[in-house]
C-alpha cells in the first residue's frame, strides 16, 4: 500500500511539472511570435540576411495566427506574473504513535491530579515523578502505616524491657509473654 501512495504521488508532481513546463513552452512561443526583427523576412534560399546566420542554426520564422485558429487551438494569452506553484496532494491517513515505545500509566489509587511534570513525547527516565496526585485515600493509608509503625516501636520497646526484667525475675513470665505476643503482632501488621 506504501508504494501505491508513493506511485501516485509521483504522477502528481509529474503532472504539475508537466503542466509547468508547457506553461513555459507555450509562453516562450508567444514572446517570439510577438517579438518584431528589424530585417526582413524571407522564404526564399539565398534571401537577404541568409548570410550573415553561423552555419548549422536554423533562422526562427513567426506564425501568426488569426483570432479563430488561437480560439480552437485552446490558446490563452496572459500576462506573466510570478505565482506560487505548489502542488498539494490530500490523502486519508491514521497517525499513531509507536506502540513499542509507548508506556500505560495508571494510578494504583484514586485521586485528583494536581500538577503534570512531563508532556507527551518527552523522554523520561525510571523514577522520575510525573504528576502529582491528591488523594484521600493514599492520605489515609499514610496516616494508617505511621500509626503502625508508631505502634512496633512502642511493643518493641515494650519487649525489650520485659525481656531484662523477666531475667532479673522482677516480672512474671505471663507478662514477658504477653510482651512479646504484642511486639509478634506489630511486626507482622
Amino acid at each position: 500500500m506504501h508504494q501505491r501512495h508513493s506511485n501516485n504521488h509521483f504522477a502528481v508532481v509529474s503532472s504539475g511539472l508537466l503542466r509547468t513546463a508547457l506553461a513555459v513552452l507555450v509562453a516562450s512561443a508567444l514572446i517570439a511570435a510577438c517579438s518584431k526583427t528589424s530585417e526582413p523576412t524571407s522564404s526564399a534560399p539565398g534571401a537577404k540576411g541568409m548570410a550573415s546566420e553561423p552555419a548549422g542554426q536554423a533562422r526562427e520564422t513567426a506564425q501568426k495566427l488569426d483570432a479563430e485558429e488561437i480560439k480552437r487551438a485552446g490558446i490563452a494569452v496572459e500576462e506573466i506574473k510570478p505565482q506560487a506553484n505548489a502542488d498539494v496532494v490530500t490523502v486519508t491517513a491514521t497517525i499513531k504513535a509507536n506502540q513499542d515505545r509507548v508506556a500505560r500509566i495508571a494510578p494504583r489509587v484514586e485521586g485528583r491530579i494536581v500538577s503534570v511534570s512531563a508532556k507527551l513525547g518527552d523522554k523520561v527516565s525510571a523514577g522520575q515523578p510525573l504528576a502529582t496526585l491528591d488523594s484521600v485515600a493514599l492520605g489515609e493509608a499514610q496516616a494508617a502505616l505511621r500509626e503502625a509503625q508508631s505502634s512496633h516501636r512502642v511493643a518493641q520497646a515494650d519487649f525489650e524491657r520485659a525481656q531484662g526484667l523477666v531475667a532479673q525475675e522482677i516480672i512474671p513470665q505471663r507478662e514477658y509473654l504477653r510482651a512479646k505476643g504484642d511486639f509478634e503482632k506489630a511486626t507482622s501488621a
